[in-house]
């Protein structure tokens, strides 16, 4: 007597999903018995770079919308807290013109750099980035959040093949509404908890 897997199960895939065999996906051989079908996400792949296809959704979507701000400034205030709920702190505003040495960090005078940024900022403060490219390697040990226009207005970048741009070795942390780039790595979290990333491409 040899023992024989039943048939998979016929299997209806949700609109926007497609049925395919696993071993077929995978280019791996079929196991005895048949295999068992999967819903996989019909999509486009043809995406821009900062577009998403999701399941059911008609074409390309933008990863975030309402993209377009006067260059070189933020979200307005409002926007910038809806961003970041949870944070109550104040917010501290960086600019690629502030001034970290006279800059106070208000939207009037905003920092230079997101070292220093960080440095002041105390649990629940929201750092808001402006469109613009921050070339500097970033460490987020605190309950902080970091909040940019859009993922194709905002980044931070590191240009060192072994430093991550944002290094997250704290608890609580939000980054939202930009880009994280790097040659080799980009980011990564060590030891956090409750991190949360959103909107975010990383490259």
């Amino acid at each position: 007597c040899v023992a024989q897997m039943p048939a998979p199960p016929e299997m209806a895939c949700p609109d926007g999903w497609r049925s395919e065999r696993l071993a077929e996906r995978l280019d791996t051989p079929v196991p005895a018995g048949g295999e068992t079908p999967v819903c996989a996400a019909d999509v486009d792949s043809a995406c821009g770079p900062f577009e998403v296809a999701l399941p059911s959704a008609q074409g390309c979507e933008p990863l975030v919308r309402d993209c377009e701000v006067p260059e070189g400034d933020w979200l307005d205030a409002s926007a910038i807290r809806d961003a970041a709920p949870g944070f109550d702190g104040p917010i501290l505003y960086v600019s690629a013109t502030g001034h970290d040495g006279d800059g106070m960090g208000g939207r009037a005078e905003p920092l230079a750099t997101l070292a220093v940024a960080v440095a002041r900022a105390e649990p629940g403060t929201i750092i808001a980035l402006s469109a613009g490219v921050w070339r500097e390697p970033v460490e987020l040990s605190s309950r902080v959040a970091f909040v940019g226009v859009c993922p194709a207005l905002t980044a931070i970048e590191s240009v060192e093949d072994d430093v991550p741009a944002v290094d997250v070795r704290g608890d609580g942390g939000l980054i939202t509404r930009l880009s994280i780039r790097g040659p080799k790595r980009a980011f990564r979290a060590f030891r956090a908890d409750n991190v949360e990333l959103r909107s975010v491409l990383i490259d």
